[in-house]
């Protein structure tokens, strides 16, 4: 890439940096900065390879005079970065390159993001000069007594683009006049620079999807430009795979078996135009389908089994639409393209993307309906685009800076699969993959409190090869029996005697291997610390339901649960708060909830649990809304950590 600009006959050349200019930008940087704040050659080789990071050099007659660093973000451009070798300073090569980066930013249609020291008077009028504003006060963000200035130059964003991209390999016969619509070629999305940063939908309308042809390279390519395109690359390869598909599928199986529960045909087909079919009797199985598999025109064969599955889902081209088919498909796409859809990126600039994935059918979810608003707001007020995903949306992970999971997860279901695969793609995680295989099971927790000497209830781990060695009639009793992957009190057990010991055992040998037992320590309630990042954030009592030995009594449908009372950390007692704290540390620093006992001036750990409750009137009784901006901060801190450095931007000293 080498940007040409000739000005007053001088040719400026701006290029990205190679390896060969390493020692360029570590000299120029070593004269203009402190040393506290002066790249080391490492870091500087490690910003010309980042993927995340951009290094150009400024030239005029094959002279370097300067370097600009800059992240380029999804919503945004960060400079990170800039300096002018000090022969060539006070001779408007600042402005030109502030001037290259303005040009980036209106060509990707992004704002651009810069912090600077406030007491440097004459650099921040300089940026003011250049239109940037003062958006927050920095306290000490460059040392102590050094505050720092986060400041914003704003790109408006085009309003007479169209809402909707059709690209298409050949004439579509059957469009007329479609609504806040433009219909292009394929050769010309891929080639035409003037579509790399367009904003709005993408329909995919070529006639193969297939690998490597010009439908497969439209989608490939609206992915890596961060386009919303429909299909996209892996709903194109989910349609390869059959398990994959009814996988997908489960999520609507009541609905397919209603909707098909009167057809005779061993094998049933339905064709769908985005979203619509012509057949009135399944125009909601039609929809739930296009949910699930977003293509515009989507052909779905069902085969008669115990049940309905699906044996195969398969785009259709546009050309194979009968011609007396023409002005139903034209109604079903001016329908769906004059449907109103809020574009909240364009409302704000939103920094980063963040996914809550929740579950709407859960009974015990780990926050509330209200939590979660907190958390959006809380989260849109720190920077984030905030959109509640469910497990149909695997597919859009990539689309997302971070994950957070507000339900139950077990390292056997989606959830994890969730976790695994935002971890992989990048994104910050909570919960992290590692934290729900680890606390998931409490075989391995107990084996890692044991080593680090933690005190828990007397624990034996019970294996089903060694069982009858047990002499069930010596036991000391009542003893708890835990499921190793039990929660929310389900799989955990109360026997009294050896009757209900060898009644039990058995019955969790039937999907285990191996079981806990511990001894039963009573308590009028258990303590719930909850840690973020090695640090306790909340505080609960959780008392035992009305009658019963456990927090929650499955039993008892009318009154299944316990109280709770929410405490100031400050009244916690200190051994209580530190155990917790070394708890935690044994897994992670992510957030958990610990559950703990305190009986005769002894503190026992029972468990660590990833994904701890939130829930509003519960857990934030005592910090209100600050434990959700606090949450949400953390998130915001950890992708700012992973893509930043906080380093000092200037001309000069």
């Amino acid at each position: 890439m080498n940007h040409i600009y000739i000005i007053r006959k001088v040719i400026f050349i701006f290029r990205y940096a190679d390896l060969n200019d390493t020692d360029f930008i570590y000299s120029m940087e070593n004269d203009l900065f402190d040393k506290s704040i002066a790249s080391t050659k490492k870091s500087i080789k490690r910003s010309i390879l980042s993927n995340t990071q951009t290094v150009v050099i400024q030239e005029i007659d094959e002279n370097k005079i300067g370097c600009i660093i800059y992240f380029t973000y999804q919503k945004s451009i960060r400079l990170y970065s800039i300096g002018i070798a000090k022969e060539f300073q006070s001779m408007g090569y600042g402005k030109s390159f502030m001037k290259y980066l303005f040009e980036q930013a209106e060509l990707n249609g992004k704002h651009i993001l810069l912090e600077v020291d406030s007491n440097n008077i004459q650099l921040v009028s300089f940026y003011q000069n250049m239109g940037f504003t003062i958006t927050k006060e920095l306290i000490d963000y460059y040392g102590e007594d050094r505050n720092g200035y986060k400041m914003i130059k704003k790109y408006e964003y085009e309003e007479n683009l169209p809402e909707n991209l059709i690209i298409a390999d050949h004439e579509v016969k059957w469009a007329n006049m479609l609504e806040n619509s433009k219909i292009i070629r394929a050769s010309e999305y891929l080639s035409n620079n003037k579509y790399a940063e367009y904003k709005g939908k993408i329909f995919n309308l070529c006639d193969s999807y297939k690998y490597q042809s010009m439908g497969y390279y439209v989608s490939l390519l609206a992915t890596a430009r961060e386009s919303r395109i429909i299909p996209n690359v892996t709903t194109i390869k989910d349609f390869k795979n059959k398990v994959i598909l009814r996988s997908i599928a489960e999520e609507i199986d009541e609905i397919i078996q209603e909707e098909l529960k009167g057809t005779q045909l061993e094998k049933f087909t339905i064709r769908i135009y985005f979203g619509l079919t012509k057949n009135s009797k399944f125009v909601k199985l039609a929809k739930q389908l296009y949910n699930l598999f977003e293509t515009p025109f989507l052909e779905v064969e069902f085969g008669k089994y115990e049940k309905w599955l699906i044996n195969k889902a398969v785009p259709f081209s546009s050309s194979s639409i009968q011609k007396n088919d023409y002005e139903f498909v034209n109604q079903c796409a001016n329908r769906y393209f004059s449907q109103k859809r809020s574009n909240k990126q364009k409302l704000k600039n939103y920094i980063y993307d963040l996914a809550i994935l929740v579950n709407k059918d859960e009974t015990t979810p780990p926050s509330n309906k209200k939590a979660l608003q907190l958390f959006q707001k809380a989260a849109q007020e720190i920077g984030f685009y905030v959109e509640f995903i469910t497990k149909k949306d695997y597919h859009r992970i990539t689309e997302f800076d971070a994950l957070f999971i507000r339900e139950t997860t077990n390292v056997n279901d989606y959830t994890y699969d969730f976790a695994r695969y935002a971890y992989s793609e990048g994104l910050f995680v909570l919960d992290d993959p590692w934290s729900i295989l680890k606390c998931s099971n409490k075989i391995y927790l107990y084996e890692r409190f044991r080593k680090s000497q933690i005190l828990m209830p007397k624990t034996e781990i019970i294996y089903s090869t060694t069982f009858k060695n047990i002499d069930a009639k010596k036991l000391s009793y009542p003893l708890i029996l835990k499921k190793p992957d039990s929660a929310f009190s389900l799989g955990v057990y109360k026997v009294n005697n050896e009757e209900a010991f060898l009644e039990t055992t058995k019955h969790l040998f039937s999907t285990s291997q191996m079981i806990i037992s511990q001894e039963f320590i009573k308590s009028d309630y258990d303590w719930r610390i909850g840690i973020l990042n090695n640090a306790p954030i909340f505080a609960c009592k959780y008392y035992m339901a009305k009658g019963h030995w456990q927090i929650y009594d499955w039993n008892n449908k009318i009154e299944s649960e316990g109280d709770s009372e929410t405490i100031p950390l400050s009244k916690v007692p200190k051994n209580v708060i530190n155990t917790a704290i070394k708890s935690a540390a044994l897994i992670g620093n992510g957030f958990y909830g610990v559950d703990l006992k305190e009986v005769d001036n002894k503190v026992y750990v029972i468990e660590v649990n990833d994904n701890p409750n939130i829930d509003f009137g519960v857990e934030d009784a005592v910090e209100g809304y600050d434990l959700y901006k606090r949450i949400m901060s953390h998130f915001f801190n950890n992708i700012e950590y992973e893509r930043n450095s906080t380093r000092y931007v200037s001309l000069s000293k």
